[in-house]
């Protein structure tokens, strides 16, 4: 005999009249949570998608830097899931520019789906070594390869460092120094527009350009609390207003047109002696 319910549930006694619009009404909510979800990822692969074509373009017309092989590279794999063809323009782009952490940390993304992971943990150990944006995600990249190994006492050596680097405060390079953005106020407004998101969590973004040139640095200062350092201190985990930007931003740099790193500062980060008015990128009004 099948199992049955002895007697009518919470939802039927309770609320006998209101459950039937209640139920709707949580059905169209459902509904239209999932419609702007599937509209918010065709939107990131439409800009991805552009971005991947803009760089096909400038490479027939001239040589891709090596930053931008490593982003060409990462679009093919994540657009075209092209493992081969990302893995050979990663390997082009080492042949001219030889030790380059975003090259060497994609080829390594390509080797591991390769099957091939002992050469994708080499790659990361040389990817991990200078200091750069490419530095804690290869850390973090080398625990879990040694986790596979089955190697528990690496695996935790690797994350301590992971967690040790993620928790210093960043130090700004004196001898370079940064300078305030030189777009037009146009292309000020278009990123503003992308960001706006980030920028209503965030206490304030900032766009630099390394006196020495190079890619476009945007540092984002995540709001704080006294209460939120202080657990932090303790338990050693992020704060949750930190983790929020974090993964905001993580979600809008795809979109962007410019070549840009990106970084969270928090309080007393020496980076913020940079953070001047002229840099600062406001919210649409």
């Amino acid at each position: 005999m099948p199992w049955r319910r002895a007697a009518p549930n919470a939802a039927q006694a309770w609320l006998p009249a209101q459950r039937a619009a209640l139920a709707a009404r949580l059905d169209e909510r459902c509904a239209a949570q999932s419609a702007d979800e599937a509209a918010q990822a065709r939107q990131e692969r439409e800009a991805l998608t552009a971005q991947y074509h803009d760089l096909l373009r400038k490479r027939r017309i001239r040589a891709l830097s090596a930053d931008e092989t490593a982003r060409c590279a990462w679009l093919r794999d994540t657009l075209d899931d092209d493992i081969a063809g990302a893995a050979a323009l990663a390997e082009d782009g080492l042949r001219h520019a030889p030790g380059h952490p975003a090259l060497l940390a994609q080829l390594a993304r390509c080797r591991l789906r390769e099957g091939r992971p002992q050469e994708a943990a080499d790659l990361w150990r040389r990817a991990a070594d200078p200091p750069g944006p490419e530095q804690l995600p290869s850390l973090r990249q080398l625990s879990l390869a040694a986790l596979r190994e089955g190697d528990r006492a690496r695996a935790e050596d690797y994350r301590r460092q992971a967690d040790a680097l993620q928790r210093s405060p960043a130090r700004a390079n004196a001898a370079d120094g940064y300078d305030p953005h030189d777009l037009s106020p146009a292309e000020l407004g278009k990123l503003a527009d992308t960001l706006d998101p980030l920028l209503r969590i965030a206490t304030g973004a900032w766009l630099l350009r390394p006196a020495a040139g190079g890619r476009y640095r945007l540092l984002v200062l995540a709001r704080d609390a006294a209460l939120l350092r202080v657990i932090g201190r303790l338990t050693g985990e992020p704060s949750y207003l930190r983790r929020d930007c974090e993964q905001l931003l993580g979600r809008l740099l795809p979109r962007l047109r410019l070549d840009v790193e990106a970084d969270i500062m928090a309080a007393g980060d020496p980076r913020l002696a940079w953070c001047v008015e002229q840099a600062r990128v406001r919210r649409p009004a």
